[in-house]
């Protein structure tokens, strides 16, 4: 199997922000979707047991609190579906 490769972005907040600011993920019954720049790019199905984490919000707040530290140089950001286990 071919492993993608990985691409560094110049960083710069504003742009990462908005790029988070495209993702929405949507928990409804035992279907978790989610959605980039308005569009879906998975569906997946869950146990009752799943919860829901807000990586949008999360992200956002990260990238302030590692800003008071450094500013990075570049960046790369990987969704892979939407679903995460433990």
């Amino acid at each position: 199997m071919a492993r993608r490769k990985i691409v560094y972005i110049p960083y710069t907040k504003d742009e990462v922000q908005e790029r988070i600011s495209k993702f929405d993920i949507r928990h409804e019954g035992l279907i978790v979707s989610t959605f980039y720049d308005g569009r879906i790019i998975s569906n997946v199905e869950v146990s009752e047991k799943y919860w829901s984490f807000d990586f949008k919000n999360f992200a956002k707040d990260i990238i302030e609190k590692i800003n008071d530290y450094f500013v990075p140089e570049t960046y790369t950001l990987r969704i892979n579906k939407g679903a995460q286990e433990i």
